[in-house]
């Protein structure tokens, strides 16, 4: 036998796995921030000039921002499809929806409203917001990348089932309990409207805001059920039926619940752990998958504003013409006329609040049956800031941060995102089992979330602590196979190592 023909396979194996880990690097290019820049660039020079009015300077924005993230994302392609499923991009891209879409239609009364204040100058804000995002994340965080313990690795298709169960018995635990258990009636509370259901948290609450707090294992429900539908040829059909019926009711509930960052929040969640687990993703299935959610994110904020505050129920009975939003237009949040609000009265009538918000953030996830003396609220609030009276306002987390310390505070702020991500990223770089894609999926929730405000990030983080846990709950009851999958399926990042290291060779599996 040729002695030199495992060397040869050995080699093989070496490119196979360097390539792989070349396309599963989850890495900004430079060439695409200097895009985005650009971009971003040319939407504040746009700002300066005099047109008929700031709804067509916004508009003009909003295309020179969404040109610029586009031709970013075009050059951070030449690494591979995967590369294009990171957590900054969807935080960009969040904060772009929820800032400068809707600015993309046409938007009657819009002027009327902002004459007074500076829309514009809100909009620099956002703008420098997201220039400090594109640059920080490329802050490298290579020692980091092997720190991640094998957690479930080698999860069998029945723990993937056992997992999805187990989130969805304890996410929808405090609508059980506050409906005896009764399936039919949680399905007709989740269709009256907005705030009126029952299972509501009160503003101090007793222990039963404990398990409140469970209901974040909702957001843990969609980014499993995204991998369980890439491998659902390895399920039972009963299993997969029962998976998909639960996924069903948990996307029927972000949007009749009228949330239209909840409900978005969970398709991203659902596509991109689904687009991140295929063996083999092609451009078919991520333009298939793009248009799908594009398509749903669409209607449901077109739909979702109209009904929220007349329940579902009500709007599919009585249609859209008995609604306040029957002539309204595409309608995100109106975040840089709120933002203008606040600039108006920020330093002007109120001081800036210091360290007042980040600290409220940071102590939000803690029930007020642990900590009794907890502080009930800022002391200057957003509505209170922009002087409106029975609304709550979205300034976004770059209206957050100038309302702490102006525009230093928005500087902080995004270099403190695009850091987070870039750190999000390099942990997860180069590792293509289907459990460390599911935890690095369940962080798009508190990317994109966080975008609209600061306070919800420390909350939305728990889910991924309690994935983890979960899953060492489940390796420890029904066996420990992952470590040894894990080592068979973790590849080097570059060439170098393989050559170098003890991991080099073939990563995929080897018949016995």
């Amino acid at each position: 036998m040729n002695r030199s023909l495992p060397h040869a396979f050995s080699e093989r194996g070496q490119t196979f796995s360097a390539s792989f880990a070349e396309k599963n690097v989850l890495r900004p290019e430079w060439s695409g921030t200097f895009v985005f820049l650009a971009g971003l660039l040319l939407a504040a020079l746009l700002g300066q000039e005099e047109r008929d009015s700031v709804t067509s300077t916004l508009h003009v924005q909003a295309l020179a921002v969404g040109l610029g993230l586009a031709g970013s994302v075009a050059l951070d392609f030449r690494r591979g499809l995967r590369n294009l499923i990171r957590t900054d991009l969807v935080c960009l891209s969040a904060l772009y929806f929820l800032t400068y879409v809707e600015f993309l239609f046409p938007q009657p009364g819009f002027d009327e409203a902002a004459e007074t204040y500076d829309v514009l100058g809100a909009s620099r804000l956002v703008l420098i917001a997201m220039a400090c995002m594109a640059i920080s994340r490329h802050f490298s965080f290579r020692s980091m990348v092997h720190t991640m313990p094998p957690s479930g690795a080698g999860f069998t298709s029945k723990q993937w089932l056992w997992l999805l169960w187990i989130a969805a018995a304890l996410g929808y635990l405090h609508m059980l309990l506050a409906v005896n258990f009764n399936i039919v009636e949680i399905i007709e509370q989740m269709m009256r409207p907005r705030f009126s259901q029952p299972w509501g948290r009160g503003k101090f609450g007793d222990w039963k805001a404990l398990v409140y707090e469970l209901s974040l294992f909702i957001y843990l429900i969609p980014p499993v059920y995204g991998i369980l539908l890439a491998k659902r040829k390895q399920l039972p059909l009963a299993g997969f039926v029962a998976a998909t019926l639960i996924a069903l009711l948990t996307l029927f509930y972000g949007f009749s619940s009228g949330t239209r960052n909840v409900f978005a929040t969970y398709v991203a969640g659902m596509i991109g752990a689904y687009l991140l687990v295929l063996p083999k993703l092609g451009l078919k299935q991520v333009l298939v998958a793009a248009l799908l959610g594009g398509g749903l994110l669409y209607v449901s904020t077109k739909h979702m504003l109209a009904f929220r505050q007349i329940g579902l129920s009500h709007y599919l009975e009585h249609g859209i013409e008995n609604s306040e939003e029957e002539d309204a237009a595409f309608f995100v949040d109106a975040n840089l006329l709120n933002m203008a609000l606040v600039m108006d009265a920020i330093p002007s009538r109120h001081d800036f609040t210091g360290w007042d918000i980040p600290y409220n953030a940071l102590i939000r996830p803690i029930p007020r049956a642990i900590w009794s003396g907890k502080p009930e609220g800022l002391k200057v609030g957003i509505e209170e800031a922009a002087g409106v009276e029975g609304l709550t306002l979205s300034i976004t987390f770059a209206g957050e941060a100038y309302m702490s310390a102006g525009v230093v505070g928005v500087v902080i702020a995004g270099i403190f995102f695009g850091t987070l991500c870039g750190f999000w990223n390099s942990l997860f770089r180069g590792r293509w089992d289907s459990f460390s894609r599911l935890v690095y999926a369940a962080g798009f929730f508190p990317a994109a979330i966080s975008m609209r405000s600061l306070f919800s990030f420390s909350t939305a983080i728990l889910p991924i602590f309690g994935l983890l846990a979960i899953s060492a709950v489940l390796r420890r009851t029904q066996g420990q196979p992952a470590i040894q999958k894990r080592k068979r399926q973790r590849i080097p990042e570059t060439l170098s190592q393989t050559k170098a290291g003890p991991q080099g060779g073939d990563p995929r599996p080897r018949s016995k």
